[in-house]
């Protein structure tokens, strides 16, 4: 569980970097658009992206094991019955 003002706190540098970084990357995008096109800025911007992803898996073995289920919380296991449809 998460403390009231440790969500705050998180929800606050989500907010800084949602909102408060993308004047900076539209910026940074269109000044490199302006001299190397769209098409290749975007491309850039995307290699650049995959690039950083490649290196934080590569240095944090822990992620590179992260299952799905083990950040979801166990469900029931009582399924409903399944409907038939109206044959007539």
């Amino acid at each position: 569980n998460v403390t009231d003002a440790l969500r705050g706190r998180i929800m606050g540098l989500y907010g800084l970097i949602l909102m408060g970084f993308a004047p900076v990357g539209s910026l940074v995008y269109g000044g490199v658009a302006h001299f190397a096109g769209p098409g290749h800025t975007i491309a850039g911007g995307a290699g650049l992206a995959a690039l950083v992803a490649g290196v934080v898996f590569w240095r944090n073995r822990e992620l590179r094991h992260f299952g799905f289920s083990q950040a979801e919380p166990q469900v029931s296991e009582d399924i409903p019955p399944s409907i038939t449809p109206f044959r007539g």
